[in-house]
């Protein structure tokens, strides 16, 4: 790996990513191969984010497949550039309405990666929105994950309590006990919120 090498290939990249007609499948192939291979190699900052968009801007394709392999790359590379990848939050959040549940479940694990303490009040309240229209074989699964994500970022324990029993409250008996008896020792251990 020399420095010359890997400066050639990224403005090799560079200019692909750019140039090439995203109308047409071949199209496709040849920018997601481009976009992994800017993930592989020890590409600039500005390079990343140019893959990171041209992942993103798949999630918006009318073909599945291309889709779900946008979304299983974006979870590769969410380690190598968070920020890129979360600016991209609504996009990505948009995938929970799409009609193959592997599609959904793909998108629901990439917001679990970029939720952080900082956004994970809007990530919840986009996830509840979600779930009051959520169908029955899904909305076990993301009942779960609010859940997950409510008991790792919460704010305050009164925030995570609410939080909890709103999901509850939307999902009958599809939340895992688990959660339900964590809620309970929380509140349990938490006089002031009696």
């Amino acid at each position: 790996k020399s420095e010359e090498a890997t400066d050639e290939m990224s403005d090799i990249l560079a200019h692909i990513a750019t140039n090439t007609e995203t109308a047409k499948n071949p199209g496709n192939s040849v920018l997601s191969e481009c976009a992994r291979t800017i993930m592989r190699i020890e590409a600039s900052k500005a390079l990343r984010v140019l893959g990171i968009n041209i992942l993103c801007r798949f999630l918006t394709n009318k073909e599945n497949n291309v889709r779900y392999v946008a979304l299983l790359q974006l979870q590769k590379v969410v380690d190598i550039d968070f920020n890129a990848v979360q600016r991209h939050k609504s996009t990505i959040t948009d995938c929970l309405k799409d009609q193959d549940t592997q599609i959904k479940k793909q998108a629901l694990d990439l917001i679990y990666k970029i939720t952080t303490g900082t956004n994970v009040k809007s990530i919840v309240k986009e996830l509840s929105n979600y779930l009051v229209n959520a169908e029955a074989d899904f909305k076990g699964e993301l009942a779960n994950k609010i859940c997950q994500i409510s008991e790792k970022f919460a704010p305050n324990k009164k925030w995570h309590i609410d939080t909890v029993i709103k999901v509850l409250t939307l999902t009958e008996a599809q939340t895992r006990e688990t959660y339900i008896s964590q809620i309970i020792t929380v509140i349990a251990t938490t006089p002031e919120l009696h």
